[in-house]
């Protein structure tokens, strides 16, 4: 296990927590969701040392939305760090990040990458996928642990109108960098106008799309394995839509895991062999048919 760090080609500095066994040209790249990073995310750590001790290279990623607030500093401007975290991100921006590491991969001399992505790590994977990078000729399967409907859920705040109302006043007044509290994180006012603004963002409406509002998750080519919590109801009761728009004839597999929170606090061991599972029957190329478990 050891630190290692990335440059996307837009300038950013990110780290990653790399297990290592050296023994295949196959990895799987740990995405994280909103603030997620494997320094505070114990599931990060525990679910890829599991999947390390079962043959499993792995990559636990930061990316510049990882921590509410951070910097990412260059070697030759030091004294103009870049303000990075999710209050500052731009959700497109997230390819630089995915595709940063995936070129680092390969470097190392990895030909084949299986990407795991958690909570909005899913909606950020989902746009990268759409975007025409060759390094997506790199990605073997994908899994998806709890991906939301992350837009539906800001819009069902009750005070959604007027957290819109206070950064149009702020940015309007030229204050776009002032800080707002969006419940469980934090935005500059231009960030949230862009992020309530972006399609891309808004690209997995379980509650209220229909077909064509799932146009990029239906253009994924690659098996997708997505796994929830059972206390997820607003994921787990939406599970026929994962399967129902995927691209024709791509194998989805969606699983449930008993008692599990969006965390996966105290079920980390089960989602961590619930994956290797799932990899396992895609890397076998078994036929089979889509389905909900429930693991205790």
């Amino acid at each position: 296990m050891e630190i290692v760090n990335m440059r996307t080609k837009d300038g950013i500095a990110l780290k990653g927590l790399l297990y290592e066994s050296l023994v295949n040209n196959e990895i799987c790249l740990f995405i994280p969701g909103c603030c997620g990073n494997f320094v505070d995310n114990d599931f990060m750590r525990i679910i890829s040392e599991i999947l390390y001790e079962n043959g499993y290279n792995v990559l636990c990623a930061n990316t510049r939305g990882s921590f509410m607030m951070n910097s990412s500093f260059h070697p030759y401007n030091l004294e103009r760090p870049k303000k990075i975290g999710v209050a500052y991100e731009k959700f497109e921006d997230c390819v630089n990040d995915i595709d940063g590491w995936i070129s680092y991969l390969k470097d190392r001399g990895y030909s084949s990458v299986n990407v795991i992505s958690h909570s909005s790590g899913a909606n950020k994977l989902i746009y990268y996928m759409n975007c025409n990078l060759e390094n997506k000729q790199l990605i073997n399967k994908i899994v998806m642990l709890s991906p939301p409907d992350f837009m539906n859920r800001i819009r069902c705040y009750p005070d959604f109108q007027d957290l819109v109302n206070e950064a149009t006043y702020n940015i309007i007044n030229g204050e776009p960098d002032k800080m707002m509290k969006i419940h469980f994180f934090y935005k500059t006012s231009q960030s949230f106008i862009d992020m309530i603004n972006s399609k891309n963002f808004d690209n997995l409406p379980l509650v209220n799309g229909n077909e064509k509002d799932f146009e990029q998750y239906a253009k994924i080519d690659k098996p997708i394995v997505i796994i929830c919590g059972s206390e997820e109801k607003y994921i787990k009761n939406y599970a026929d839509k994962f399967i129902k728009y995927a691209a024709p004839g791509n194998q989805v597999e969606f699983y449930v895991i008993n008692k599990a929170d969006h965390i996966y606090f105290g079920k980390e061991h089960v989602v961590a062999y619930q994956i290797i599972i799932g990899l396992s029957k895609l890397r076998n190329n078994i036929q089979y048919q889509s389905k909900k478990l429930k693991l205790k």
